[in-house]
């Protein structure tokens, strides 16, 4: 009798386990989404501070040149 309540104890902690790591994982997806996408952006603006530079020391070459 007392084994089969401890049995059923354990299948209950191990389901309430699994379906909160699910849950939290679920909850987490959004949120990595959205990281990833501001990294993203972060590396586009980057990059493109990157670019101007080049070309402003290009052009100010370009102007010692003339």
């Amino acid at each position: 009798m007392i084994n089969t309540i401890i049995w059923i104890a354990i299948v209950c902690f191990l389901v309430w386990v699994v379906l909160t790591i699910t849950f939290l994982g679920f909850m987490m997806i959004p949120t990595m989404k959205q990281m990833n996408k501001s990294r993203q952006v972060q590396q586009r603006m980057h990059e493109r501070n990157e670019q101007m530079k080049h070309d402003v020391e290009e052009r100010i070459k370009n102007n010692k040149g003339k």
